[in-house]
């Protein structure tokens, strides 16, 4: 038997804070628009649940070439530089209030 997996439609909401602001016109009220909807937004997240803890792993180091990591701007001898990818273990307080677990680990492609 084959797993579903959720769509992205079933697990990501809206913002509805930052509703309309893309049809703004012109740009300066656009981003003036998008400024106000984040206080609000930052407001309302801050008043629902709670991170409980954090912690970040070490992966494996991996090298990365120099001039990408500081923008064309390294001077090293060496042309590349070793980055560390971490993982993340998230605990909060979800939506509904039960306690949730996040597992994030930023280079496995989503699928």
């Amino acid at each position: 038997m084959t797993a579903v997996q959720p769509s992205p439609l079933d697990t990501v909401r809206p913002i509805p804070e930052f509703e309309g602001v893309h049809q703004i016109w012109p740009r300066g009220d656009r981003l003036a628009a998008v400024r106000s909807a984040a206080e609000r937004y930052r407001e309302r997240f801050l008043s629902q649940g709670q991170v409980r803890a954090i912690k970040s792993f070490d992966i494996a180091a991996a090298p990365y070439p120099a001039r990408f990591a500081f923008q064309g701007y390294s001077i090293n001898v060496n042309p590349m530089i070793s980055i560390i990818n971490r993982m993340f273990v998230i605990q909060f307080e979800g939506f509904d209030g039960k306690l949730k677990t996040l597992v994030w680990e930023p280079t496995v492609a989503a699928v």
